[in-house]
């Protein structure tokens, strides 16, 4: 099978080479790890860039990257992201504008940004299929095989415990389970 291990500072690297050549030198970027790359504004003012137009230019730099499937920049995913695909939808979740990268660089399955070790956060099958077991009373005995998200847990424990959904819970009850 393919795979590998990608270094976010050699891609961010890069892509600041580029940038430089195209509004100026400076440090480009003040932190990148896993796949998230955060630009130096500093930098971006000094240059007088627009900040809009180096984030699409890095996202574009990004995705020209070998073993990059996705590249998320966070005026993309500030406008709600592309929520039409599993991927997208991950993408979208995963991101929390006040501390979120401005750049979110997703590797091809089975390559991760990772010196050692691996990491849990692929939105890929592999990575995102998991057992869930419920045990006890009130539950009905039996294997199934539908997916499930995470938030169904909290839902599904509630209505168990016959106590309130927790607030903004969005997610269902898994009947099924549930004698």
């Amino acid at each position: 099978m393919p795979g590998g291990r990608l270094s976010s500072s050699d891609i961010a690297r890069v892509i600041a080479d580029k940038l430089s050549a195209k509004f100026g030198k400076g440090n480009w970027f003040v932190y990148d790890n896993s796949g998230f790359l955060y630009l130096n504004y500093k930098t971006v003012a000094d240059n007088n860039a627009d900040p809009v137009e180096v984030r699409r230019l890095a996202a574009e730099i990004a995705r020209a990257t070998p073993h990059i499937a996705r590249v998320f920049n966070r005026d993309d995913l500030l406008r709600g992201g592309d929520a039409a695909d599993p991927v997208g939808r991950a993408g979208l979740f995963g991101f929390y504008g006040p501390r979120s990268g401005d750049l979110v660089l997703l590797p091809e399955p089975y390559y991760m940004f990772s010196e050692s070790g691996t990491t849990h956060h692929m939105p890929y099958n592999y990575d995102t299929h998991v057992p869930l077991i419920f045990y006890g009373a009130g539950i009905r005995a039996g294997v199934h095989y539908q997916p499930v998200a995470v938030n169904d847990i909290a839902a599904t424990l509630a209505a168990l415990f016959q106590v309130e959904t927790p607030s903004g819970c969005s997610g269902k009850i898994l009947f099924d389970v549930l004698e």
